[in-house]
């Protein structure tokens, strides 16, 4: 396997983190002309929203993948997708939204919740599309696609928030920012329904039954909802502990962690179909080489990166770009940051998934979102919102391992396979001398 033979799709995977590295500035633009309070209220829909659509995802969406990478099944495999999707993304909200004053009386400001929860459906519909549609441009590794869908998404929030800032010189409160990322959610939906609806075949043709696909998907619902609390539902757990200050403070932290997140996103949307063509071709040398490399020059390139925060970068940042309110976020995030070096083994995590193993993948995040959950009531008992970061990285050192523990004993790893990339690094030089 050779990582050339990937060249244009990382380019343009690459370049799509570069809108969400560009979108980062735009989100530190806006939390600086809002406060603390609203930035953090905000940060709760932004979550619960996502908390939903991975649901979804778990549920629906990775059938397309999963099972629909074999065409003569593909047009039933798209259909039940579509109507599990549909089923989640609009029932879950209006769940929520019927039982918003039974879930705000357990919090310290039930107002807040109850906000969050009226809007909650509005705000989920207008994903449903983009999310669907996103799927088939990850099946079909059509990375270009994704960049335009992306852009699609952040340039309505760039222009709307840029008018606010610029034009009408104020300050902007929840309804704006829950209206502007609708705006953006609704804009991309449409573009990415015009870039890949010749893609999406349904119908009842195929041999797959519903019984597989649930088979798969169910334990799966429950491995992506455990997920979801330290990824997306730590905003309600502050919210419970602390306050909205708080989580407006940590969002800004967590903003720049999704440069991690989202290079992490990008390798796994490029490697699931390739594993599982490989697993599918018995291909198990294939599947060893594509994760070994892939997780080392990962890796490599996030300890560079943390090294940077530390040495201040992040300091610099926030004293110069962000608003002294938010000045704390600079030492949460140099403690977030941490939690990179294990990103990169949740490659081994998505073997797992790509291997049909989903009980076993659940299994393991059962342990790390425990350990999640049980550093976190300690501590909010403490009362320390500084030490709020260490929940997040406790989860990511178990999940991590856990995934390490999983391909060593299948794969076979070693300790000088984390640096592989500089061994390709070197071969890819000295074959470029020689062809000059």
């Amino acid at each position: 396997m050779k990582l050339s033979d990937y060249k244009d799709k990382i380019t343009w995977s690459m370049a799509d983190k570069g809108l969400f590295a560009g979108f980062a500035v735009i989100s530190l633009m806006q939390a600086n002309h809002t406060s603390p309070e609203i930035w953090g209220l905000f940060a709760v829909i932004l979550n619960l929203n996502n908390a939903i659509l991975v649901i979804s995802d778990a549920v629906a969406l990775v059938n397309i993948i999963q099972f629909g990478i074999n065409e003569e099944n593909a047009p039933k495999v798209n259909l039940f997708a579509l109507l599990i999707h549909i089923g989640i993304v609009l029932l879950l909200p209006f769940l929520l939204y019927i039982f918003k004053d039974h879930i705000a009386n357990t919090f310290k400001n039930p107002e807040d919740i109850i906000l969050v929860l009226t809007y909650l459906p509005l705000y989920n519909i207008a994903s449903l599309l983009r999310m669907y549609c996103l799927k088939f441009v990850y099946k079909y590794s059509e990375m270009n696609k994704l960049f335009v869908i992306n852009l699609m998404y952040f340039l309505p929030i760039t222009l709307i928030t840029l008018y606010f800032i610029f034009n009408l010189k104020v300050d902007m409160d929840f309804l704006d920012f829950a209206f502007m990322y609708m705006c953006g959610n609704i804009v991309s939906s449409i573009v990415a329904l015009i870039l890949v609806h010749k893609k999406i075949k349904i119908g009842l043709k195929g041999d797959i039954t519903i019984k597989q696909m649930m088979n798969f998907s169910i334990p799966l619902l429950f491995t992506q909802f455990l997920n979801a609390i330290p990824k997306y539902l730590d905003s309600i757990i502050i919210l419970y502990f602390f306050d909205k200050r708080i989580n407006g403070i940590y969002n800004t932290a967590k903003t720049f962690f999704r440069v991690f997140d989202e290079t992490l996103f990008a390798v796994q949307g490029l490697l699931y179909p390739a594993i599982i063509r490989r697993i599918n071709k018995l291909d198990i040398k294939g599947v060893r080489e594509l994760l070994i490399k892939s997780v080392s020059f990962l890796l490599v390139g996030f300890i560079f990166g943390i090294i940077a925060v530390q040495f201040g970068v992040i300091d610099w940042v926030y004293e110069r770009f962000i608003d002294s309110a938010y000045i704390d976020g600079s030492l949460v995030f140099k403690i977030l940051s941490f939690a990179a070096l294990f990103l990169p083994f949740f490659l081994f995590n998505t073997l797992i998934n790509a291997e049909g193993n989903s009980k076993l993948l659940l299994k393991y995040v059962i342990y790390a979102v425990t350990g999640y959950l049980l550093s976190m009531y300690l501590i909010g008992l403490h009362g320390n919102a500084l030490l709020v970061p260490i929940g997040f990285i406790i989860y990511v050192i178990i999940l991590g391992s856990c995934g390490i523990f999983h391909f060593k004993n299948n794969y076979s790893y070693n300790f000088s396979d984390l640096f592989q990339c500089f061994t390709d690094a070197n071969n890819f030089l000295k074959n470029k001398k020689v062809h000059h």
